[in-house]
């Protein structure tokens, strides 16, 4: 079966069909059927297809073509739009008129497949969005030897960025990375927040993903951020994370200058998600009977050993800021072995209008019996109404004891 089939037509006043397509009375109002007119041509023939379209509107062209060859299964396809007019489609959209070029081709259709290949690309030259003028904007992908790399950049000034994605496919064993500026992303300015969200920063990020063995590394470096909100300002001359996941373990690795988390557990990532979520079903149970079975609470989760340090600079304390609470630092020791524990401790501490010079807790599982032990101290002048305050006791079920 082949054949050639060759289209033309010119379309006017084709709004008639919107209340036969459209029965959202919404959507009628945010779509508009123009005059237009369109040729084409279409060629089939088993295993090999070539197609052409041309449509006109509004001084406004969308020009598209492709080719297959299903034998040497090779592929090729291009779409431009030049001055297309999107505001005559979507008048409620925001878009105006468009300039950009797509373009793909390749062999094989199997990614996993060594010997497939693809050149895919966009480049935007010019796009009205919400009055404000976008251009010179590109996408390019490539994927050659299993190899897949993409990359994307920006020279406008309220998104201005070059990033660089990669990944190497194997069906069983994967390895990506991310590397890129962020030298301006103003999303308040392109419309795309109501309220000030801005920043910039550095990213470099490498992992692999091993699924025949259950084994996820990642580690991500970020440099220069800094990020602006209404109510909050974000910004680190450089953070460390580091995370791994295997069949029998898990470790969490964060740095940023004077924060410093460790965390390592003997179970996977599944298993860890799977108890945390089990631990606060155990939780809300307890709270709403007002009773607490720590042997419970101590089997379900999963062992652990958590270090927590903060001091004076960090993305933490800059969260902790917008909500009205400061510290000079704070260090925190969680382990779960056979048994609970935990120790901290906060330094000048203000929060809800109340300042602590030094507040120290230990809590601590004895079979059934939950112990704690919490200071709070103080300097003359800094809370002179509970200068010295010491809180022991502990609970069991029901019972609350104090001393």
């Amino acid at each position: 079966l082949a054949a050639n089939v060759d289209f033309a037509g010119d379309f006017k006043n084709m709004n008639f069909v919107k209340p036969i397509m459209l029965s959202d009375t919404a959507m009628y109002k945010q779509l508009d059927i123009p005059s237009m007119t369109l040729g084409g041509h279409v060629a089939y023939a088993p295993n090999n297809a070539d197609a052409s379209m041309a449509l006109r509107m509004d001084n406004g062209d969308f020009v598209m073509q492709g080719v297959w060859d299903g034998r040497a299964k090779v592929y090729s396809a291009e779409i431009e739009l030049d001055s297309f007019p999107l505001q005559a489609i979507m008048p409620m959209s925001g878009l105006k008129d468009i300039t950009v070029k797509a373009q793909a081709k390749g062999s094989g259709y199997d990614i996993y497949d060594l010997n497939t290949k693809l050149d895919a690309s966009i480049i935007l030259d010019r796009l009205t969005y919400d009055n404000k003028l976008y251009s010179d904007v590109r996408a390019i992908a490539q994927l050659e030897n299993g190899y897949m790399s993409l990359d994307v950049g920006s020279k406008n000034s309220n998104c201005a960025m070059d990033m660089t994605l990669s990944c190497m496919l194997n069906k069983d064993y994967y390895e990506f990375g991310v590397d890129g500026v962020v030298s301006n992303l103003d999303l308040k300015a392109m419309s795309l927040s109501e309220t000030v969200s801005k920043g910039k920063g550095k990213i470099a990020a490498y992992g692999t993903i091993d699924l025949e063995n259950d084994a996820y590394e990642a580690d991500l470096n970020l440099k220069d951020f800094d990020w602006v909100l209404p109510d909050a300002r974000y910004s680190t001359p450089a953070v460390v994370v580091s995370v791994a996941s295997s069949r029998d373990s898990m470790s969490v690795y964060a740095y940023e200058e004077d924060l410093f988390v460790n965390f390592n557990t003997p179970v996977s990532l599944d298993t860890l998600m799977a108890r945390v979520s089990k631990c606060q079903e155990i939780i809300d149970y307890e709270v709403n009977n007002k009773y607490l079975d720590v042997d419970t609470l101590q089997q379900t989760l999963p062992p652990m050993v958590c270090e927590l340090r903060i001091g004076r600079n960090n993305l933490v304390q800059q969260a902790l800021k917008s909500y009205g609470i400061k510290m000079k630092n704070m260090s925190m020791d969680l382990v779960n072995d056979s048994t609970i524990y935990m120790k901290g401790r906060a330094q000048r501490l203000e929060a809800f209008n109340m300042k602590i010079d030094t507040l120290d807790m230990l809590v601590s599982q004895r079979n059934k019996y939950l112990s704690y032990n919490v200071h709070a101290g103080s300097r003359p002048g800094t809370n002179d109404e509970f200068a010295n305050v010491t809180l022991k006791g502990g609970v069991r079920g029901n019972a609350l004891g104090m001393l």
